[in-house]
Formats: C-alpha cells, sequence, structure tokens
C-alpha cells in the first residue's frame, strides 16, 4: 500500500494540561473584566472542550503503545475527524467548533492559534523528537461571529522521528472506521470509538522508514 508521509504519529508521551490554562490564553484585565456569569460560561465551555480533546488524545496514544484494544467514550462536544489521507493542511486531525458568549483569547490575539498543554515551542511544530515529544497537539483558535465568538479547537497527530540511530519516523494513522481509502470526513456529536487497526513499516525513497499505526475513528 503506498502511503505518503502527512503529518500525524505514534508512542506514549501523553500531553498534560497545564492548570489554569484558561487564564493563560487570556489578558488578564481583559477577561476578569467580563460580568461574572458570561466569564464563568465561556471558561466552562472552553474547559470543557480542552478536556474532551486531552482525554481522546490520552486514549489514542495508549491503543497505539499498547498494540491493541479499542475504547469508546461519551462526547461533550461534536467532533469532526479529518483523516490521514483528507487533501489539506487539517489532515489527520480531529476537531471540534463551539459557540462562546465572550472571547477567551484576547482579541489582539485573534486569528493565531493557542497551544493546550504545550510547554515549549517544539511541542507545536509540525514534527517532534521520537520518546521526547508529545505525538498529539491541541491547538484552539478564535474567531467572532455577528452575535457571539466560535472557539475552534483540533487535535492534531504530527510525525515523530528518532535522534539517534537506526534512523526512524513514527505516525498514528486516524482512518474512519468504514472507510478503507482513509479520505472522507466523519462527524459524531454524542460518542466516539477508537481501535487500533494495526502497525506496518513503510520503506521511504531517501527518508527513514516510516512506522504507521493504524486508529479506527467511529463517531456516532
Amino acid at each position: 500500500m503506498n502511503m505518503v508521509p502527512r503529518i500525524g504519529q505514534t508512542e506514549a508521551i501523553s500531553m498534560v494540561l497545564v492548570s489554569g490554562i484558561v487564564i493563560s490564553l487570556v489578558g488578564a484585565a481583559y477577561f476578569w473584566g467580563m460580568p461574572m456569569i458570561d466569564k464563568r460560561s465561556a471558561a466552562t465551555e472552553f474547559t470543557s472542550a480542552a478536556n474532551m480533546m486531552d482525554s481522546i488524545n490520552e486514549k489514542i496514544i495508549s491503543i497505539a503503545s499498547s498494540g491493541g484494544g479499542s475504547v469508546e467514550l461519551d462526547l461533550s462536544k461534536p467532533l469532526t475527524l479529518v483523516p490521514y489521507g483528507a487533501m489539506g493542511v487539517e489532515n489527520n486531525t480531529i476537531k471540534t467548533s463551539f459557540g462562546i458568549n465572550q472571547p477567551i483569547i484576547y482579541p489582539l490575539a485573534e486569528g493565531g492559534a493557542v497551544y493546550v498543554g504545550a510547554s515549549s515551542f517544539s511541542e507545536t511544530s509540525s514534527s517532534g523528537t521520537f520518546g521526547q515529544s508529545a505525538p498529539g497537539v491541541i491547538s484552539a483558535t478564535q474567531e467572532k461571529g455577528e452575535r457571539a465568538y466560535v472557539m475552534n479547537m483540533a487535535l492534531r497527530y504530527r510525525e515523530l522521528k528518532t535522534s539517534t540511530a537506526p534512523a526512524k519516523s513514527y505516525l498514528i494513522k486516524l482512518c474512519g472506521e468504514a472507510d478503507p481509502g482513509c479520505t472522507s470526513t466523519y462527524t459524531g456529536s454524542s460518542s466516539a470509538r477508537f481501535t487500533f487497526r494495526g502497525t506496518e513499516t513503510v520503506p521511504m525513497q531517501g527518508s527513514p522508514d516510516l512506522v504507521v499505526t493504524k486508529i479506527g475513528v467511529s463517531l456516532q
């Protein structure tokens, strides 16, 4: 089977959500100047989505690392799977979008992304170091609508490369459970199931071999 390396990967290095994540994303004076009810509502929505994405990330990494198994969880927010084989920069991504009544990201930062759980700039790059970097990167962006704000959050898997010989790269590949071509986008709002679907080593001409772990994703 021919594969073209895209952004994604494997191995059990989970990301940890920093405490007080909302405070770290906003200008403190701006955020705490909001009405109390509105700021609590916005913070709750953001935290709920961040916790859901972090839980999904941990479960996918656990399955990929153990080399087997399946896990199902209820969703607090709707999800969209953009699989490994999809065209565009959002491939190999699980994402969610939801409305908030007040901005979480300081307005001057709109249009850019904040990274949930990242402790350094290396944790936000398109690839990482095997054994050191987190395979999944959780980002959040904010858009201003006509009456409210829209928060977009994405969990994307990237390639991890070894820093010592023998040179190899590792990748978690997300595919729809019922999609052998791994190109179709799926959505769901109630539950998600993640299933180990095998690991294979793909020789890459002029580059290190790519060790691909396939995770089947089913959304309801």
